[in-house]
């Protein structure tokens, strides 16, 4: 193969001259900007290529070089997305940029545009003055700070014409623009208009500004001034073109570049392919591909400070398809045995091309792969790891060929064993459901994963079938297939073998009763000693207690050695020599025995060092609960001997402890038997109260020899840690008969009472010596009039020294003074401390009370301190406003603060006379306070912003008292007023027309403010010397009305502004229909005269059209006035008793002055009737016909409960049903009308029962009348009973006396037949008991015995009883047969009834 070695020269270009968007390219040495390779355009000898990147030059914005530029915005100027500007001189709105901008080496990600054609990067500026007077040249530290300035001069946005600030962004990243474009902005003052546009460039950073036409200013403009340039973040530096920095300049349809001029920006570059792997870095980069790859260079500067700019391009590199592209492969196979590898089932996987267009062959050197000699056969024995050389050969060119690596690995895997030895549970020879995750270890090393078991080989292979237990026998064969990362095993057979296992019996039931000592429910057990030999008997088992089964089966935590009470489960792990366990279940069913006893606590009163004897059998009585006795009771010192039953001690014990509270402890035991005991333990407190401390000392407040003292005070000192309690006595014999004792004491110097200190019942008096001590003699009350002070300030209130006061109080030493606002002498509790007493504040009389303590002592005294003040007259100030017009809009205004001396100082409020008053001014109110001849400003002072406060400082030269003031300083910028244009109509529809002026102010003035006044004039000459303005600008009108108007807006007093006001007569709306409408299809549902009606309903008809608005008086002069506009016509409540019977309609549309429409209202009758409630029998029906007077009915429908129409004419027949029923009418005007009435029953009597007796019934009635009877229906009775009746069904009427209503009801006597001769003759072959239904569905019953009780037959009826003499299918035999009839209503018949048959 011949290579051709080519030395690469590589010249990468830059674009020094500018930061023009060139955007990055990768080629190789040749130019490049994309490879294919193929035989005759190769690769290099090693399968590579070297690229590089061309980028471009980006300086740093730490400076800028400014040039003219062709006139080519971006966009047009009225393009972009609106601001919806109506804005004047205001940094108006904050916009985010879609990149970020690098400014003077600061990255920015948002602006603010201000409406007189410059933008910010200072976001504090949002909502601030965009001032209008450029009069600073750039660079200056007086312009708007970081920022660009388009054409910066004076101009007006409003909403209510064409002018508009848009912003945008054109392009694609990395080389996008953001454009803001100010369109047709009036320069102030003028009817001029003005348009530039602001581009910034992504990535360049670049600046441009285009002015499409910037005028110069008209003789009545505001200022004339213009800017275009930067400025930085400090005034200091900044860059415009010569002839565009401040000054009045016009321009037309010319463009400025501000381009960086920073040190070059070095980038780094870094290669990746398609995969996004890094290949390499460095401006050129040396790829040696094996598939067609995409490659891209990743340029990054790092711009303004530490922001990164990533720019990017790709070069793309493909194969011909006749090129023999080589790839190296590493090839996996996994077995046990020697592989066959097919070679050439390879080639896929050593070229990305399709391998069916090369020659391949195969060699174990890779000189012999290049030679192309010593090809391998394609069948190839892999029986270990091996590297092998493919050469890949274009059929058509032998030269033309590339050789790829083949790595073949064989992995081979085996089982740690092959057969297992298994424990045999239960020594079966089987063990079922074996878990076979259990055999992981014994078969592989530790931690292998993605092992699976099978029953076959062909499972494995298919890893179908997996198992996870199996019931395992020494013929069980287990295949095993484990997957790890690169290759799948199928492993085995595993076979089994089985050891001996342990023999065990379970479950097994083991009760136990045993002595619970010292009933603690649990006592040591040995469960191997125990509970072993019951489970099993096998040589060498060994025996551990778990509680859970599954702790058993681990073996691995430590087992029971206790038992408890109760029922339960414990499991038992039986260990064998061989290795093998096996797990029993033993049911626990452990009965305790126990003894118990209560713990004792004893406590006896002693003196503190006497011996005391204890009866220790005295002191355990009682100690017992169950049993109630035992056999032995012994007693120990201590508890280890007391559980061993051994040292025991006498009951007879002498405590010879001293001491004021001795605790001695003995132990009791209490035994039934050797084995079964309890030990507690005899708790034995000597208790000897005392006083802790018994002398006091106690303050005497007054210094005059007694106090009344609360003696609980010392109970605590007394007591100590002691649980105790105290009573306190005045005598030694009160404190020892308990009598009179006291809670406080009146001490005269010194005083002894006694105190009973109680202690668990114990009692000792103690002396309590109590003496007075001395308190500082304080002089109280103290009282400081303070005369002839300055209430500076006019506050009420002056600051006082309280320690000044000290000698006044106590003349001695040694003592703490502290002062408070309260004291309650009750309690002696202080409450607000006064912590800078030296700086107290007193507001004309206040009370102080002071503390005054000895430094030794605890004792204290209290004096009340008064201070009173007089004033003397106070300086009265009040704050002052001065307000100045800043007509040159530059902020700079001279304020002469005296002219505020007469808002400061009123004569009237004062004493003293101005001329008393020395005035100075200050910065603050705390320089003002101090009065510093240092911090004094001069009358006259200049702002810089529009508000600043200042104080002035008052203080009469008679008193010296002074007060000081604010003085509020504003400037105001003059409102600029436009001309506008309004529409005039007859709003009122009176004839007339006029206009509310105040409603459109916002027309009037660039920028709406709450402080603007405005007045109106209907000269031009009156506007401006302020005379004959309009009296009601509210409801202007005029006859004839003005052409034009004239309007001062005016924010202070000459800071003022005029404009005209043009009028154009409006058209007014035209209407479809101005009626009159007739609203006369509505019904008097109430025939009352009130309905609601609903006027909108002819609004379609007057007007149809959009954004039009309706609104209904009720008379003419409502109209006229706009008073009593009807709130809800479309539900309004119409009287036609009362009317007005004429509504009035508004139609108003935007852009339109209002017509009138008419309706005329009226109402129709109603049919009104009522049916009352209509009665019929309960067996019968109901007709009914309805008259209706004084309408015409078109139109009845009567409808039953369930809504059913049952007539559509005046008469309803045949109603059965009871219930609410209606009936609708329409009468012929329109109107219906609907009543609901109720159907019922007339009341009738009510049949209870009927009760029969033979051949009698009585029947048994209720009702509200009197009532009469009858079996036919004709003839009647005022009897109840009706006799000799005869059988079969009779007919039972009711009624009142006086009604026409019949209540029946059958009852019936049996006809009971007393022979049957069922010989299939057809003449009495059966016995039948008939008229059975009267009783509906209850059923009556029969049963039939014959002689010897023996039931033949039974039936439930609600018919007839029939009975055809058989049993079984079968004739009974000739015999009499006793009978049992049971009927539901009680009545019951017994009899014999004889069957004659052929039997």
């Amino acid at each position: 193969m011949i290579r051709i070695l080519q030395i690469l020269f590589l010249f990468i270009s830059v674009f020094a001259s500018s930061q023009a968007p060139v955007n990055v390219k990768v080629k190789d040495a040749f130019g490049n900007e994309n490879f294919n390779v193929s035989c005759t355009n190769d690769l290099d000898a090693n399968g590579c290529l070297q690229l590089h990147v061309e980028y471009p030059v980006l300086k740093e914005t730490t400076s800028y070089e400014v040039g003219p530029q062709s006139y080519n915005p971006a966009v047009p100027m009225n393009q972009g997305t609106s601001l919806n500007a109506n804005y004047d001189d205001l940094f108006a709105a904050k916009l985010d940029l879609p990149f970020r901008f690098c400014f003077f080496n600061q990255y920015f990600e948002a602006l603010v545009v201000g409406s007189n054609g410059m933008v910010t990067f200072d976001q504090s500026q949002l909502g601030n003055i965009n001032y209008p007077n450029v009069q600073w040249t750039n660079p200056s530290t007086s312009l708007p700070k970081n920022s660009i300035f388009g054409a910066y001069h004076d101009m007006v946005f409003s909403s209510g014409d064409q002018s508009e600030i848009y912003y945008s962004t054109v392009g694609t990243a990395p080389y996008r623009k953001f454009v803001i474009n100010f369109y047709e902005g009036r320069i102030a003052g003028c009817t001029d208009r003005s348009s530039s546009q602001i581009v910034l460039h992504e990535t360049t950073n670049v600046i441009e500004v285009f002015v499409d036409k910037k005028p110069a200013p008209c003789p009545t403009r505001k200022f004339e001034n213009a800017l275009i340039g930067v400025i930085n973040s400090d005034g200091t530096a900044g860059f415009s073109p010569a002839t565009r920095n401040t000054g009045n300049w016009q321009a037309s349809q010319e463009g400025w570049r501000f381009s960086p001029l920073g040190n070059v920006i070095q980038p780094q570059v870094t290669w990746i392919n398609a995969a996004g792997q890094t290949v390499g870095t460095g401006i050129q980069t040396n790829i040696c591909p094996t598939q067609n790859e995409v490659y891209t260079a990743n340029v990054k500067f790092n711009i303004c400070g530490n922001s990164i700019l990533t720019l990017t391009d790709d070069f793309a590199l493909t194969f011909a398809a006749n090129y023999p592209v080589a790839k190296n492969h590493t090839q996996n196979f996994c077995g046990n045995a020697p592989v066959n590898v097919n070679l050439n089932s390879l080639q896929s996987n050593l070229t990305s091309q399709n391998p069916a267009n090369f020659n391949f062959s195969f060699h174990t050197s890779l000189q012999d792969a290049q030679s192309g000699q010593n090809a391998l056969p394609s069948s190839y024995s892999l029986t270990a790891n091996t590297v092998l050389y493919a050469r890949i050969q274009n059929p058509s060119i032998p030269t033309c060929f590339r050789v790829a690596v083949l790595t073949l690995n064989f992995l081979t895997k085996n089982l740690l064993k092959d057969t297992v030895l298994l424990c045999d549970t239960n020594n079966n020879g089987i063990e079922q459901g074996y878990d076979l995750s259990l055999l992981n270890n014994q078969l592989f090393a530790p931690g292998t994963s993605g092992i699976s078991y099978h029953l076959t080989q062909a499972a494995a292979q298919n890893n179908t079938n997996a198992i996870l237990t199996a019931d395992i026998t020494t013929s069980t064969n287990i295949w095993v297939r484990l997957q790890d990362t690169n290759c799948t095993y199928v492993l085995g057979p595993v076979h089994f073998q089985f050891k001996p296992g342990a023999d065990i019996n379970s479950p097994i039931a083991f009760p136990y009763t045993i002595c619970d000592i010292n009933a603690d429910n649990q006592e040591p057990f040995d469960f191997a000693v125990n509970v072993g030999p019951l489970v099993s008997s096998q040589s060498g088992a060994t025996f551990t207690a778990y509680e859970t089964y599954a702790a058993a089966f681990a073996g691995t935590s430590p087992g029971l050695g206790v038992i408890k009470g109760g029922q339960y489960q414990v499991f038992i792990r039986v260990q064998i020599p061989n290795g093998c366990f096996a797990v029993a279940q033993v049911n626990m069913d452990v009965m305790f025995t126990k003894i118990v006893v209560d713990e004792k606590h004893e406590y006896i009163c002693f003196n503190g060092t006497d011996d005391v004897t204890v009866d220790l059998n005295t002191l355990s009585s009682g100690m017992l609960v169950s049993p109630t006795t035992v056999p032995v009771t012994e007693f120990y010192a201590d508890f280890n001997s007391a559980m061993q039953g051994t040292a025991t001690i006498s009951s007879s014990q002498v405590i010879t402890t001293n001491g004021n509270f001795v605790t001695k402890t003995f132990y009791v035991r209490f035994e039934q038997s050797d084995t079964c005991f309890t030990v507690k333990a005899i708790n034995v407190h000597l208790v000897h109260p005392v006083a802790v401390q018994s002398n006091f000392t106690i303050c005497d407040m007054d210094n005059d020899n007694t106090e009344n003292v609360q003696l609980a005070q010392f109970s605590g000192a007394i007591t100590g840690t002691q649980n105790a309690t105290t009573v306190f006595y005045l005598t030694l014999a009160d404190a020892q008969n308990g009598s009179n004792p006291i809670t406080s004491v009146i001490v005269p110097g010194t005083k002894q009472i006694f105190v009973k200190v109680i202690s668990h019942n114990c009692e000792q008096i103690y002396p309590v010596n109590l003496s007075l001590a001395s308190t500082p003699a304080v002089n109280s009350p103290v009282t400081i009039s303070l005369t002839n002070i300055c209430d500076n300030n006019n506050d009420g209130a002056e600051i006082y020294n309280l320690t000044q006061a000290q000698a006044q109080i106590y003349s001695g030493s040694n003592v703490t003074f502290t002062y408070y606002t309260s004291y309650d002498p009750a309690t002696q509790v202080f409450s607000g401390e006064i912590t800078n007493p030296a700086q107290f504040v007193v507001q004309g009389s206040v009370t102080v009370y002071v503390k005054v303590k000895f430094n030794n002592s605890v004792c204290f005294s209290v004096a009340q301190l008064n201070i009173q003040m007089t004033f003397l007259p106070p300086v009265v100030l009040n704050s002052a406003v001065l307000n100045t017009c800043d007509e040159d809009f530059n902020l700079s205004e001279t304020f002469q603060l005296n002219n505020a001396i007469s808002q400061l100082f009123i004569p009237s409020q004062n004493t003293q006379p101005l001329s008393d008053m020395t005035i100075s001014y200050y910065s603050t109110a705390a320089e003002a306070n101090v009065g510093n001849l240092a911090n004094q400003i001069g009358n006259s002072i200049t702002t810089s912003i529009s508000t600043v406060e200042v104080w002035a400082r008052f203080q009469s030269q008679t008193t010296g008292c002074y007060s000081v003031a604010p003085i509020q300083l504003n400037t105001y910028f003059p409102p600029k007023a436009i001309n506008s244009t309004l529409t005039v109509c007859d709003e009122n529809l009176d004839g007339s027309y006029e206009v509310n002026l105040m409603s459109y102010t916002h027309l009037m003035v660039d920028i709406p403010n709450p402080v603007n006044t405005f007045t109106f004039y209907l000269t031009q000459q009156d506007a401006q010397n302020g005379v004959n303005a309009i009296a009601n600008p509210q409801n202007f009108t005029a006859n004839p009305f003005p052409a034009q108007i004239w309007v001062k807006v005016q924010n202070i007093p000459g800071c003022d502004d005029i404009a005209s006001i043009n009028f154009i007569l409006g058209t007014k709306v035209v209407l479809q229909n101005n009626g009159p409408f007739q609203l006369n299809n509505v019904c008097d549902t109430g025939n009352d005269g009130i309905e609601i009606v609903n006027l909108t309903q002819f609004q379609s008809q007057m007007y149809s059209g959009a954004n039009v608005t309706f609104t209904y008086y009720p008379s003419q002069a409502d109209l006229n006035a706009g008073t009593n506009a009807i709130s809800t016509p479309a539900n309004y409540q119409f009287n036609q008793n009362t009317g007005p019977d004429i509504i009035y309609v508004k139609v108003s549309v935007p852009g339109f002055c209002p017509a009138v429409a008419e309706i005329h209202l009226s109402l129709k009758p109603t049919p009104i009737f009522d049916i009352g409630t209509l009665y019929f029998c309960p067996d019968g029906s109901l007709d009914y016909t309805v008259q209706i007077t004084n309408y015409i009915i078109v139109s009845y429908v009567w409808t039953d409960a369930s809504g059913q129409v049952i007539s559509t004419t005046d008469t309803i027949s045949g109603i059965t049903a009871v219930g609410m029923y209606s009936l609708t009418v329409t009468a012929d005007n329109g109107c219906s009308y609907t009543d609901t009435f109720e159907i019922k029953h007339f009341d009738v009597p009510v049949i209870q029962k009927l009760e029969a007796n033979g051949n009698t019934y009585t029947v048994y009635a209720t009702g509200t009348q009197p009532i009469v009877y009858s079996i036919d229906g004709v003839t009647w009775q005022n009897s109840n009973v009706f006799y000799n009746l005869p059988t079969g069904i009779t007919t039972f009427y009711v009624k009142y006396v006086e009604g026409d209503c019949i209540v029946k009801q059958d009852g019936v006597i049996l006809d009971i037949k007393n022979a049957i001769t069922p010989n299939g003759d057809g003449f009495n072959d059966r016995w039948i008991v008939r008229d059975l239904h009267i009783f509906g569905n209850q059923k009556s019953n029969v049963k039939i015995y014959d002689r010897y009780g023996f039931k033949v037959f039974e039936q439930d009826t609600n018919t007839r009883i029939v009975w055809d003499g058989t049993i079984a299918g079968r004739t009974v035999p000739t015999a009499s047969y006793w009978y049992v009839i049971t009927l539901p209503d009680g009545r019951a018949f017994n009899g014999w009834v004889v069957v004659k048959s052929n039997n």
